[in-house]
């Protein structure tokens, strides 16, 4: 079944694709050129899935070419695009205390009262979170392939979303189990 859906999905694009580059060709004809603009050439293949070869051939079975230095540079302004959506920019740690024994209380209690040990500012993927170390946790971290806890901080009237938690080693020194908040912590 689920073969089966995604084979159909395959199709409906490739059709859509051929029926794209069938457009391009007719407007590229009409204008007397014999060249596919690099920008059409990626957008076959960041949106149909044409490969640049697969593109090329139907181009030269037109009596076309495709523009390689143009779909070059638009491949490489894809990849910095996906490289800048990746990246983590850290702030430094500040300490509220100093070598805390940080201890994992998930196993016999889901929500536990605790302190902060440290905390950082982190931009990821254009938001402002904050990665903070407790000194008991009942979050159970990232770990063997199973996903990190999720839940809430309370702190007075506050309540902040914890969106993942994972375990950071330095050394084989655990950095503790840090939290990624969603908003901006208060003093």
């Amino acid at each position: 079944m689920v073969v089966r859906e995604e084979e159909d999905a395959f199709l409906r694009t490739l059709d859509k694709g051929l029926k794209r580059i069938d457009e391009i060709v007719g407007t590229i004809r009409k204008g007397g050129s014999k060249t596919i603009a690099g920008t059409a050439a990626f957008e076959l293949y960041d949106t149909f899935g044409f490969p640049e070869d697969l593109t090329s051939l139907i181009a030269a079975e037109n009596g076309l070419s495709i523009d390689k230095p143009g779909f070059d540079a638009e491949m490489k302004q894809q990849k910095d695009r996906s490289r800048a959506a990746t990246a983590i920019d850290t702030g430094d740690w500040s300490v509220l205390i100093d070598n805390p024994l940080v201890e994992f209380v998930g196993y016999d209690m889901l929500e536990t009262n605790t302190s902060i040990a440290k905390y950082r500012k982190i931009k990821a993927k254009g938001k402002e979170l904050f990665q903070v170390v407790l000194e008991a946790t009942p979050f159970y971290a990232e770990s063997g392939g199973q996903a990190g806890d999720t839940g809430t901080l309370l702190s007075g009237e506050e309540t902040i979303a914890v969106v993942d938690t994972k375990r950071r080693t330095t050394s084989s020194f655990i950095l503790r189990k840090p939290c990624l908040l969603t908003r901006r912590l208060t003093s």
